[in-house]
């Protein structure tokens, strides 16, 4: 009887016919798991690093043929020079990833930019007679066109990414509101309408590269003078909506210069520098013996130039 109570104890738990794989299946799958997850990784560093750093193949191409994505090949390239503490290496792979980033970056946005600075846009004239909802879609243009055009030209150094027209209708609701907030609501008062703030940001993109705060101090500079209250301020900056884009000392040298010779409700002689404006003045007093500037031609203007 104790022996074969024994015998029972001996072989309690135990359970004939158990498969010899049983507990073994899960670390199997895991063994076939990292041995292909080694090939792949044998495969980019043995059959696209070289090409990623000689410049033949982009990230993006590699990305898009061995269907996976950019942070698992990056990781698996940054992982193998980490483990040889090849540092100089890393580098070179670093360097040869921004290159590849940069240059299809900069490919996209010159397409994107070239197609917009193609974009015809309507003349002022043209602009006056639009309905509100077409001068929106012409504002937008003209403003992501004249950036780009810039950006494209030879001499420009700086070359961004595409604006958006998100972006810019949004910097223009700013400028629109600005000018909006100068309208006396008590006395239904409207010095700036919406169709000539829109005119104004047509005739000087520019304007949208302002802040309230910016704009204020400039309006501030301009009525500071006893001959510009507001209401005339206003006018000026309608007719001459430039004024609002010059360095607030520029304009204060410029009116300095305008008032000092009782020409100072002319702004447009202020899309000029204070040198030339001062060339203009002489030139008109001397040989022509008349302080309005606007009667003389633009063939007189050249001979100041020249002189």
């Amino acid at each position: 009887m104790r022996k074969n109570i024994g015998s029972r104890n001996h072989n309690k738990g135990k359970k004939i016919g158990a498969s010899p794989l049983r507990g073994r299946k899960g670390k199997i799958k895991i063994g076939l798991y990292h041995e292909r997850e080694e090939e792949f990784k044998k495969c980019i560093i043995e059959q696209y690093l070289p090409l990623i750093l000689s410049g033949e193949i982009t990230l993006k191409s590699v990305k898009q043929e061995l269907s996976t994505s950019y942070v698992t090949i990056d990781k698996i390239i940054e992982e193998f020079y980490n483990k040889k503490n090849d540092m100089d290496g890393l580098e070179q792979y670093r360097n040869a990833k921004r290159g590849h980033i940069g240059s299809i970056q900069r490919k996209e946005a010159k397409r994107k930019r070239e197609e917009v600075a193609n974009d015809k846009v309507v003349t002022k004239a043209e602009f006056v007679f639009l309905t509100a909802e077409r001068q929106e879609e012409e504002l937008i243009k003209k403003i992501r066109t004249e950036k780009l055009k810039e950006e494209l030209s030879e001499k420009s150094k700086r070359k961004t990414a595409l604006t958006s027209e998100e972006y810019v209708k949004e910097k223009i609701n700013v400028i629109i509101k600005y000018f909006r907030s100068k309208n006396d609501s008590d006395s239904k008062e409207i010095y700036f309408s919406d169709t000539e703030i829109r005119l104004m940001i047509f005739s000087y993109p520019t304007l949208i590269n302002r802040t309230p705060e910016i704009l204020d101090n400039k309006l501030n500079v301009i009525t500071s003078y006893e001959e510009i209250d507001e209401r005339t301020a206003y006018g000026m900056i309608k007719e001459f909506p430039a004024i609002m884009g010059f360095d607030t000392s520029r304009t204060k040298k410029q009116l300095d210069l305008l008032k000092r010779e009782c020409l100072i409700d002319a702004p447009k002689r202020l899309m000029y520098s204070v040198n030339f404006m001062y060339a203009q003045i002489q030139y008109a007093k001397e040989r022509h013996h008349v302080l309005d500037l606007s009667a003389i031609t633009r063939s007189i203007y050249l001979c100041v130039i020249l002189l």
